[in-house]
């Protein structure tokens, strides 16, 4: 793969980032951005299209309601990203995908990019 996919992330662990980074990394998928905080990530959806982003990945533990709004906000705004939640949850309603945090793997996510045509 030649082209690098471009993701966001709306999460508040900083630990639970650096684990989706480091094997995203392998995948050729490249964070241009992230939010810690709901307020965060609505006040950066508009700057998301600008950005190229292709993904984002919400992580709904906290607030599902929350993320729900998030994603919203992004599929009005930009229509063409793709959602993924990123929980322990293992699904949620407004998400195009869901990657469990507790068996996140370089196969894991590969299937995720592939379920939603992104690789």
């Amino acid at each position: 793969m030649d082209k690098k996919i471009l993701a966001f992330v709306v999460d508040n662990n900083p630990a639970d980032v650096l684990i989706l980074k480091h094997y995203a990394r392998q995948l050729q998928l490249e964070f241009v951005d992230s939010a810690k905080t709901a307020e965060e990530a609505f006040a950066k959806i508009p700057k998301l299209s600008k950005q190229g982003v292709q993904i984002v990945f919400i992580e709904g533990n906290g607030d599902e309601q929350e993320g729900g709004m998030i994603a919203e906000a992004i599929r009005k705004e930009c229509p063409q990203v793709k959602i993924v939640g990123y929980s322990g949850f293992p699904s949620y309603d407004w998400s195009d995908a869901n990657l469990p945090k507790a068996s996140i793997s370089v196969e894991s996510l590969l299937d995720v990019l592939k379920s939603l045509k992104l690789f």
